[in-house]
């Protein structure tokens, strides 16, 4: 016991940084109405709509709840979703670093439910790896941070925030710090 409050303690002073794709869950629950008349669909009514950080988000908002600090580096869209993200990330006290990218939009995961059911998954997102100017202006966040940070987490689902060639560059500036990364 006393061994784990100490190893708390000293996670209260340490910073980390996360990077990777955040994103934002979105549970519309229904009332179910009926079925179409034109086509064999059941037809429903929202009637709530709750948001939830997930991916690289929840995992930065994390180690804030084990009593660290930690920033996020990640990419978002032009949208209304970041607008979102950032004001979660703020609750959470997460620092935000949101690179924008107008090639694709912030991620956004929505479930509606009906009766604790799930009928239908939209997921709006683009996969493609991000541009090589991207992959710069992270890059020049990352140093700017990096004389501050005590650990590095990559927080990948594959929707391409995280090329190979900037894991790379970023695995290298860490092992020249000696500072530890892990991949969530």
């Amino acid at each position: 016991h006393e061994k784990l409050t100490m190893l708390m303690q000293k996670f209260e002073t340490k910073k980390g940084l996360v990077i990777g794709d955040v994103i934002l869950d979105e549970y519309v629950y229904c009332d179910p109405i009926g079925m179409s008349q034109e086509d064999p669909t059941i037809v429903v009514s929202p009637s709530e709509k709750k948001t939830f950080l997930g991916g690289a988000g929840i995992v930065a908002a994390h180690i804030v709840g084990l009593g660290a600090t930690a920033d996020l580096i990640t990419i978002c869209g032009q949208d209304a979703t970041a607008e979102i993200i950032e004001q979660n990330l703020s609750e959470y006290q997460v620092g935000s670093n949101c690179v924008r990218d107008d090639s694709r939009p912030s991620i956004l995961k929505q479930r509606f439910k009906a009766e604790a059911k799930t009928l239908l998954r939209v997921s709006h997102l683009r996969s493609h790896d991000i541009s090589d100017e991207l992959v710069n202006e992270i890059l020049h966040v990352f140093v700017q941070k990096l004389p501050d940070i005590d650990f590095l987490v990559f927080s990948d689902f594959n929707y391409g925030a995280l090329p190979q060639v900037l894991v790379e560059k970023l695995i290298e500036l860490c092992r020249h710090r000696d500072i530890p990364y892990f991949v969530d």
